[in-house]
């Protein structure tokens, strides 16, 4: 674990499970009131040993290890199903869980056949349903061992769509005095593939930046931020996926900046 703990702009990654850290992905763990909706990673773990067809990550925010995925995979048929998910109850809220299944979704959008990606919850209050329906899970109305059935369909992609409820008014109201400095101090836009470079010179600072780059990768989790140094002053990264690219035009004017 880093020294450090995971604030909101924190770079959320997918790791494999080694000797070296399994202990501490089995000691992260839902709030009380959440674990019947899921199994104890352990558990997990353990059926995905026996298994040839389970994928396991474990899921960190920088270098600190905060949720767990399981899939089931198998290419074969295809069928790829979202077997667990979850974010220890210490960092839920911060927008991991969002940018974590996206990660998920982009890995199964590259094997053999995917088309969809389903998973199965236990419709109870306090439950995870709402959570995959914000991302664009759909009920289908079957049941599997008592638990209802959602699918996301794989072409449809990630929304391409800012989800503002992913943020608090206090935060989008931040957001959007953060957003207003980092447009009045760019100087330059580079068209790079799937998005855009923006170098920012004036107006607002690179702790600014970075705060404003944790916010939209809470709420717009299609799109792939990163922050760096040139010459110029300071570099940001604006890429995504297929649409991400009209949606910066439309939304943000970006295309139609001076390069």
């Amino acid at each position: 674990m880093s020294g450090s703990e995971p604030t909101q702009r924190s770079k959320v990654s997918l790791r494999e499970i080694t000797a070296d850290t399994v202990r501490e992905i089995c000691n992260l763990a839902v709030r009380e009131d959440q674990v019947k909706f899921v199994a104890p990673n352990a558990v997990s773990i353990a059926q995905a040993y026996f298994s040839k067809t389970v994928w396991i990550r474990a899921i960190y925010a920088d270098d600190t290890p905060v949720g767990f995925a399981m899939l089931h995979d198998e290419p074969e048929k295809p069928e790829y199903y979202l077997w667990r998910f979850m974010i220890d109850a210490r960092w839920q809220h911060l927008g991991f869980g969002h940018q974590a299944l996206g990660l998920v979704v982009e890995y199964v959008k590259g094997r053999p056949g995917a088309s969809e990606l389903l998973t199965s919850v236990h419709q109870a209050d306090g439950g995870p349903q709402p959570f995959y329906e914000k991302f664009g899970f759909a009920l289908t109305g079957e049941e599997e061992d008592g638990e209802a059935m959602l699918r996301l369909p794989l072409e449809v992609a990630v929304p391409i769509a800012c989800n503002l409820d992913a943020l608090s008014a206090t935060e989008q109201a931040r957001r959007t005095e953060l957003f207003e400095r980092f447009r009045g101090g760019i100087q330059a836009v580079d068209d790079v593939p799937g998005g855009y470079r923006v170098t920012v010179s004036e107006g607002v600072s690179r702790n600014e930046i970075e705060e404003l780059v944790g916010y939209e990768r809470r709420c717009c989790s299609f799109l792939r931020l990163a922050v760096g140094g040139g010459p110029d002053g300071i570099v940001v990264s604006i890429t995504g996926s297929d649409g991400a690219k009209e949606f910066l035009d439309s939304e943000f004017g970006l295309g139609q900046r001076p390069s």
